[in-house]
C-alpha cells in the first residue's frame, strides 16, 4: 500500500518535468535551416530588376551557364562595397570559367546607377535590386538577430543546384574555393 502512495507524487513530478521541458524546448521553425542545408538543393528563384530597370531572371541562364550569385551590402552604394570592388577584379577569371555573375543588394536601381556614376564606370555584370528583401529571404541572406542583409556568394551549376555557399560578412572571400567549385562543374 505504501508503494501506491508514492506512485502518485512521483508521477506528478515526472509529468510536471515533462511539461516544463516541452515549454522551454526550442520549436523548429523555417529559420532553423542552416546555410549548409542549401548545398546541392535547387537554387531559389531570382527575378529582380537591374540598374537599367530591366527584369533579370536566374532561369534564363540555367541549362547553359554556371552562375555566381553575389549578395552584397548596397547600403552605401555599389562603388563603396569592398566585396563588389573585389568581384569586379575577379570577374575576368570567373567569366573565363564560363560563369555568369549576378550581384544582388537591397539598393534600388536608381541607387545602383548613382554608385556607378560616382565610380565613373559600369560593372561588367548586372546589379540587381531587392528592396523588398524577398530574394534575400529566399536565399537566406538575412541575419535573424539584426534583420540586416548578409553578404554571401553562391555558385550555381547548369542544372540550377547550389554547389557552394560562402558567407562573407565575417570572413574574407575565398576566391580560390569559388574558382575550384566552378572548375568542378562540367
Amino acid at each position: 500500500m505504501r508503494k501506491l502512495y508514492l506512485v502518485i507524487p512521483v508521477s506528478a513530478i515526472i509529468l510536471t518535468a515533462l511539461v516544463v521541458f516541452k515549454r522551454i524546448e526550442p520549436r523548429p521553425s523555417a529559420q532553423s535551416v542552416t546555410p549548409a542545408d542549401l548545398i546541392l538543393k535547387p537554387a531559389p528563384p531570382l527575378r529582380l530588376f537591374d540598374d537599367q530597370s530591366q527584369l533579370v531572371r536566374l532561369e534564363r541562364y540555367l541549362g547553359r551557364h554556371k552562375v555566381v550569385v553575389v549578395f552584397f551590402d548596397g547600403h552605401d552604394g555599389p562603388d563603396r562595397s569592398p566585396l563588389l570592388l573585389e568581384l569586379k577584379q575577379q570577374f575576368p577569371p570567373l567569366h573565363e570559367a564560363g560563369a555568369i555573375v549576378l550581384a544582388v543588394s537591397e539598393a534600388t536601381p536608381f541607387a545602383n546607377r548613382q554608385g556607378m556614376e560616382r565610380l565613373d564606370a559600369r560593372f561588367p555584370f548586372p546589379l540587381l535590386s531587392d528592396p523588398s528583401f524577398e530574394s534575400h529571404e529566399r536565399w537566406q541572406t538575412i541575419d535573424a538577430e539584426t534583420g540586416r542583409t548578409r553578404q554571401a556568394i553562391f555558385v550555381i551549376d547548369r542544372a540550377g543546384r547550389i554547389r557552394l555557399r560562402q558567407d562573407v560578412a565575417t570572413t574574407p572571400t575565398n576566391w580560390n574555393e569559388i574558382h575550384n567549385a566552378l572548375r568542378l562543374i562540367p
